[in-house]
């Protein structure tokens, strides 16, 4: 449990990178976005991958994958990426193998790094209107 609270510091530390490259934020949103939706798709392999033997887990994992891709491109809200985590901590929770524990707090880290600067990107953009 405790490396799955390190994996969620990945939001603080996107927070604090924001806070460091200001004038690069600009530039980078598009980056920041393509590695976001690149590392949930790598998560979301790896979660396939693990439940490949448990086929209602599998289906409906892949479902909501899809569901929370498609709501990545549609959706408007920044509160979509409590799904996203939802999603991570689900797997995260029916699994009871610690190497993949730690595989899937390692990824969340590094998910949390973009959408951590995004989010406090939109936070700030949100307080000046």
């Amino acid at each position: 449990m405790f490396d799955l609270i390190l994996g969620v510091l990945g939001l603080v530390g996107g927070a604090i990178l924001s806070l460091i490259a200001v004038e690069e934020l600009v530039a980078g949103r598009r980056y920041f976005i393509l590695m976001k939706r690149m590392l949930f798709l790598l998560i979301s392999l790896c979660i396939f991958y693990f439940f490949r033997e448990k086929i209602v887990f599998l289906i409906l994992f892949f479902l909501l994958a899809v569901l929370l891709f498609a709501l990545e491109f549609y959706g408007k809200s920044s509160w979509k990426e409590l799904g996203n985590y939802a999603f991570v901590v689900l797997a995260y929770a029916l699994s009871s193998n610690e190497n993949y524990h730690l595989l899937l707090s390692s990824f969340l880290f590094l998910y949390g790094l973009p959408t951590g600067t995004l989010l406090w990107q939109a936070r700030k953009i949100w307080k000046r209107h």
